[in-house]
């Protein structure tokens, strides 16, 4: 076995310390690294956070859309039955027309046909 002199102490104890300066620095470097990292994933979460907020934005957009569909639906609705009003008014109006136009030519005929009678007599049985 081989003696342990003062020397070889020394030397160790400059290698340890070596050593340990080294390591702090590495140390400080990557705690530096984390903090850096730290920092952009920190940032990346605002940023999650501001679209987040324009996503919950959007969302509130597309309800108010939804909304004036669902009135411009309703808008619509109320017209069709308002058409539907006015076509059956048109159908009473169309039956009521008809039934004038059949008496009229009924009456008409009636006078037409007399009138012709009367024609029919003088021309084919004059009186003496």
């Amino acid at each position: 076995m081989s003696t342990v002199t003062e020397s070889d102490l020394k030397e160790l104890k400059d290698l340890i310390l070596g050593i340990d300066k080294k390591l702090d620095v590495h140390i400080a470097r990557t705690d530096e690294r984390f903090n850096t990292i730290d920092e952009r994933f920190r940032s990346m979460e605002q940023r999650f956070d501001q679209v987040d907020k324009q996503f919950e934005q959007v969302d509130k957009r597309f309800d108010q859309v939804d909304k004036r569909f669902e009135q411009v639906d309703k808008q619509f609705d109320q017209v069709d039955k308002r058409f539907e009003q006015v076509d059956k008014q048109f159908d009473s109006v169309n039956a009521r027309i008809n039934t004038f136009t059949l008496g009229f030519l009924g009456i008409v005929g009636v006078l037409v046909t007399g009138l012709l009678g009367i024609v029919g007599k003088i021309v084919f049985f004059p009186n003496p």
